[in-house]
């Protein structure tokens, strides 16, 4: 049986499209439902292993939905501890698809809770189901949605706190993305970077 991690296949699928060149470095990124990062690394710098060959590189699977150093907030907290692995996969939930539509709506709910929202808000929230990441686009396009019955100031405070919440995860997955362009192999020299998402 042959295993493939997906992060490392969509490096693997860059590799494939550029025809491999000398010219490139690969990134393989996937955010979608998770998220994770692969890149090339020089044996050289893999002290965990003994025996690989120093003049030659490899494909390195980050795991990075994991990676706890950013700062989280009170919200960012209780949400994890609703989610079915609190206190695992961080970034992933600061980030990706299966986790921002809860993470909006716990940030609306505790809006309401302390009074950020009108009554008539707070009703509309108390009915709604739990969000999902697609049923934010609505609310910030302003077409039907779940809260179309919330007063106009109330949706206005609502879409403001969904946009700095994704703006917040578009930051952090600059931050991955470039993480890996820095650690990578080609970044001493390469002329461009491929990343295959």
């Amino acid at each position: 049986m042959l295993i493939l991690n997906d992060t490392v296949a969509s490096l693997l699928a860059g590799v494939t499209s550029t025809r491999f060149s000398w010219d490139y470095d690969y990134i393989g990124f996937i955010l979608g439902t998770g998220t994770n990062i692969s890149y090339i690394e020089s044996n050289k710098n893999i002290l965990k292993e003994t025996g690989l060959n120093p003049a030659e590189s490899q494909a390195i699977n980050v795991e990075s939905a994991n990676f706890n150093k950013f700062e989280r907030g009170d919200i960012d907290e209780a949400f994890d501890r609703t989610t079915a692995s609190p206190g695992k996969y961080i970034i992933e939930k600061m980030i990706s698809g299966a986790y921002l539509g809860g993470l909006c709506h716990h940030i609306i709910l505790t809006a309401a809770a302390e009074g950020l929202i009108s009554e008539q808000g707070c009703r509309v929230i108390k009915c709604m189901k739990p969000m999902t990441t697609p049923q934010l686009d609505p609310v910030l396009s302003d077409a039907p949605s779940c809260l179309s019955d919330a007063t106009a100031i109330d949706r206005s405070i609502i879409k403001s706190l969904i946009s700095e919440t994704i703006e917040r995860a578009a930051l952090f997955t600059a931050i991955n993305l470039t993480a890996a362009i820095l650690k990578s192999n080609g970044s001493k020299g390469a002329k461009k970077f491929c990343v295959s998402a």
